[in-house]
């Protein structure tokens, strides 16, 4: 999306002080663009506006490295993360006084996080435990749906729900992919990793301090896990789209093998109704008020009945003969 940004807009900020000079806030600060320029990162330009302003429904999982900070879209979180703050844009697709909760109960808590990491990056590693604790609980809602789907609800008035299954699947799946991508891309490069390392003590990354060197392996460690948390989930996501697709393929054979057999059914009909037709047209001729022998042969009428019956039975044979070949070459196939 490459709309311009208005100069006069104004941003709502969720503020995570690291250092917990001050608790977040639960009611948004608002922030113009300069003040975020002259507060937060001096060096953001106006195109990474368009990454943090959620009227462009920028969808894309994107990390952008500054000098003094990084910019973060990420699954519904758009931030800016500097060295001693986080700041949260506002948003409508998630809870932010859950994440808050989460936030204050574990962001300095061993259990649940790496603390021995520098705080820009440990607040990555708390926005990708909360990310992958909601993933987890999109696919638990999905497999149920999925589980839901049987040959018995797939019917014409339900063909709407099963729908939006699939595009709810597809659409989870190319978040998933796209979050994993940012933490693939990164785990690629040492240098960015380095680069949002932004309270370091080294200079460069070929003279690397052991200290944060130590900090960048731990930071790359944690990072290969959750990528492959979400593999696991791209994984599961794909499974339950072919688990859907297979469905829909079984109720089409069977709808298809129902076709086949009210089709077989009419033909039979059919044929009888030949047969009889013929048996019919015999009778049809000898009905008429003409002259012939048949009037004064002793039994006539007896004879005329069992000849129709009989070729009316011979027509149907031949007909359901060729049938049957043409039944046989079909499952030959």
């Amino acid at each position: 999306n490459c709309n311009l940004v208005r100069i006069d807009m104004i941003f709502p900020l969720y503020i995570f002080d690291f250092n917990y000079d001050f608790k977040p806030n639960e009611i948004p600060k608002n922030y113009s663009i300069e003040k975020i320029k002259e507060d937060l990162i001096p060096e953001i330009q106006p195109r990474d506006f368009n990454l943090l302003d959620k009227s462009n429904n920028y969808k894309i999982s994107t990390l952008i490295i500054r000098k003094s900070g990084y910019l973060l879209k990420l699954y519904n979180f758009r931030c800016i993360i500097t060295s001693t703050k986080a700041y949260i844009f506002n948003t409508e697709n998630f809870n932010i006084t859950n994440f808050i909760t989460f936030f204050n109960y574990s962001f300095n808590n061993s259990n649940i996080i790496s603390v021995s990491l520098p705080s820009e990056l440990r607040f990555l590693e708390l926005l990708l435990i909360y990310v992958c604790n909601q993933t987890d609980i999109t696919i638990n809602q999905l497999t149920i749906s999925v589980n839901q789907v049987s040959f018995e609800n797939i019917q014409s008035t339900n063909l709407k729900n099963i729908l939006s299954l699939q595009n709810k699947l597809t659409n989870a799946e190319q978040e998933y992919m796209e979050i994993r991508n940012v933490i693939s891309e990164l785990v690629e490069s040492k240098e960015d990793m380095f680069e949002m390392y932004l309270s370091k003590k080294s200079k460069d990354l070929d003279n690397i301090d052991k200290d944060d060197e130590l900090k960048l392996d731990e930071f790359e460690r944690l990072l290969d896990n959750y990528n492959c948390q979400l593999n696991e989930d791209i994984n599961l996501i794909k499974k339950l789209i072919k688990e859907v697709d297979n469905k829909l393929r079984l109720a089409d054979i069977s709808l298809a093998d129902l076709r086949n057999k009210i089709a077989l059914y009419n033909t039979h009909i059919s044929i009888v109704s030949i047969s009889i037709s013929i048996g019919s047209f015999i009778a049809a001729i000898y009905g008429m008020n003409l002259q012939n022998n048949i009037e004064s042969l002793t039994g006539g009428l007896y004879i005329i009945s069992s000849g129709i019956i009989i070729i009316s039975v011979i027509v149907y044979n031949l007909v359901y003969y060729q049938l049957d070949k043409i039944k046989k070459k079909i499952i030959l196939i």
